[in-house]
């Protein structure tokens, strides 16, 4: 199948105990975006995506996450269970796709726009509208996010956002060339480790497309579903 191309990678990666006033401030002084009416997933969403440089207008974003913002959807049960009226920016945060609006909002991108749920079973999921788009030339590039919020009863003490940015034309500056390819993988990459699960906040996200990081290997291989692969492999440049 064509290739796609891993551009760049940026992540914000928080205590789960930080003031969401802090949050806000970080956003305002390093994006000039004020953002009192945003969920604390759509901040820790932003405050990853606005770091990727390289975006132009027809770029897709597609978002993952557990769920919408926990903290949000607190309070908006808590008006309800009280018989009280939502709060209309509680209610409209409360629709998943929110955060993937506030982050092309903010980028001033005009490609689709989706959010999909997942867990840290089939976190890998969200690559595959995205890199559909970019083979049917749907996009020139696609923003892909994978986001968490801590909740109440969580044990974890991270959270945060970390952002791919493909894109369907080749790169002298790219990361990796992306295939989907069936199961079991042929040639060159039959023998390599397949990665299926990720951990808290999809930290296995992180540590797959660290592509610097990986220990002497060029190409690395993500269970999907369907029975298939996405193969990531290593552009020379970027050989180590």
């Amino acid at each position: 199948m064509q290739r796609v191309f891993l551009l760049s990678t940026s992540q914000f990666i928080v205590e789960s105990h930080s003031e969401e006033s802090k949050l806000k401030n970080l956003l305002k002084q390093q994006f000039n975006i004020n953002s009192r009416r945003t969920s604390r997933l759509a901040l820790l969403s932003l405050l990853g995506a606005l770091s990727i440089e390289k975006i132009n207008a027809n770029c897709g974003v597609y978002v993952t996450s557990i769920f919408s913002s926990p903290s949000n959807m607190y309070e908006l049960e808590i008006d309800i269970f009280q018989r009280k009226t939502p709060r209309p920016f509680n209610f409209i945060n409360s629709i998943n796709n929110a955060i993937s609006f506030y982050v092309a909002d903010a980028l001033k991108v005009n490609g689709p726009n989706l959010f999909i749920s997942t867990d840290i079973c089939n976190w890998s999921q969200i690559l595959l509208p995205a890199i559909s788009d970019l083979q049917q030339g749907v996009v020139e590039q696609a923003l892909v996010g994978w986001c968490y919020e801590s909740r109440r009863y969580d044990e974890y003490s991270k959270e945060g956002s970390f952002w791919l940015l493909l894109t369907r034309h080749p790169d002298t500056s790219a990361l990796a060339s992306l295939t989907i390819a069936n199961k079991p993988c042929q040639g060159d990459v039959s023998n390599q480790p397949i990665i299926t699960h990720a951990n808290y906040y999809y930290d296995s996200v992180l540590k797959t497309f660290d592509l610097n990081s990986q220990p002497q290997s060029d190409v690395i291989s993500v269970d999907l579903i369907l029975n298939k692969l996405l193969v990531i492999k290593k552009l020379p440049l970027h050989k180590h």
